[in-house]
């Protein structure tokens, strides 16, 4: 699972392993080690609410993905879902999952 992060964006780019993964356990996380005391864990899982939505603490960037939405990418409905988070505000963020095309060319 890639992670691309801008000021006003989160990006979660995902393989067709990845989305079989997420299928069948509901969560992918990845975690990158600066030291043995400092990681930095993303993960994304899916829900029953209808937001995708991104949460932070300390360590660790959580992104969750509405069935619905998660549907639409596993059928290839869509290759990429997306929803603006505190829309409206200056600190609005754009919360993207999508599918990795490359990937898709493959299939």
């Amino acid at each position: 699972m890639k992670l691309r992060l801008s000021p006003k964006q989160i990006r979660l780019r995902l393989s067709i392993d990845e989305l079989k993964t997420l299928s069948a356990v509901g969560l992918l996380s990845e975690t990158i080690h600066f030291n043995p005391l400092e990681v930095f864990t993303y993960s994304l899982r899916t829900w029953n609410l209808a937001l995708l939505e991104a949460t932070f603490t300390s360590k660790e960037l959580l992104v969750s993905l509405p069935e619905e939405m998660f549907l639409e990418l596993q059928t290839r409905k869509k290759i990429m879902v997306e929803q603006i988070q505190n829309e409206g505000l200056k600190e609005e963020i754009h919360v993207i999952v999508e599918l990795d095309m490359n990937e898709l060319k493959k299939e």
